[in-house]
């Protein structure tokens, strides 16, 4: 699970980063807080975000434990016999959506992010029946855009191993995103959308290869 949330950030922000999409942070937007909670919302970066890092981690794990619980967990099997399993996924998707409109820098394309990913973790949990395999696509996604790229989470900025950030250009922000981060990027709504479909896929190949069998 946290393995294929890493890989849905890191593998579209390679190529964009090949393609001089991304690019470092200037250096006066890196600063070094031990902790990685500065003020001003400019994290630490690098050797000196280990900390910041270690002490933030296990924060992400209980909120992306505590969402999938209450979303893939409860919600999508309460509503599941009334609205039908795919019902019930957009239903839950929606919920998820409408937990972040209180978030920084929130934007339409940004929810419009933040449902796709609703939708693709609302079937991962309801083919795999895992809530583990669901909270490590969701923890790995967000440690891959925060920690690992230094990208905001949701409008949220965290210290990150790296930092990097949008070439200037309309076209990197449409791609990319902007302050809300990699959510509201349309190369993510497109790494999101493959996913949502994979997961369409498989779950039609499983309930063919059921129905024969």
């Amino acid at each position: 699970g946290a393995a294929t949330g890493l890989a849905l950030i890191l593998v579209p922000a390679a190529l964009a980063r090949l393609l001089g999409g991304y690019a470092p942070a200037p250096l006066a937007l890196v600063a070094a807080d031990p902790l990685g909670i500065a003020a001003a919302g400019v994290q630490a970066t690098g050797i000196s975000a280990l900390p910041g890092i270690a002490f933030l981690l296990p924060a992400l794990l209980v909120a992306a434990f505590g969402e999938e619980l209450l979303l893939r967990g409860a919600m999508l099997r309460l509503w599941a016999p009334t609205l039908g399993a795919r019902g019930a996924v957009v239903f839950t998707a929606f919920l998820f959506a409408a937990m972040h409109l209180g978030n920084p820098g929130a934007t339409v394309l940004g929810h419009v992010g933040v449902l796709l990913a609703g939708v693709a973790l609302g079937l991962l949990a309801w083919q795999s029946g895992s809530l583990l395999l669901t909270t490590g696509a969701h923890l790995g996604w967000n440690v891959a855009e925060s920690m690992v790229l230094g990208l905001p989470v949701s409008g949220q900025s965290m210290p990150s191993l790296l930092r990097w950030v949008p070439a200037e250009t309309p076209l990197a922000r449409g791609l990319l995103g902007g302050p809300f981060g990699p959510e509201e990027g349309l190369l993510f709504h497109g790494a999101l959308t493959v996913a949502v479909l994979a997961l369409l896929i498989r779950g039609g190949l499983a309930r063919r290869a059921g129905a024969s069998g």
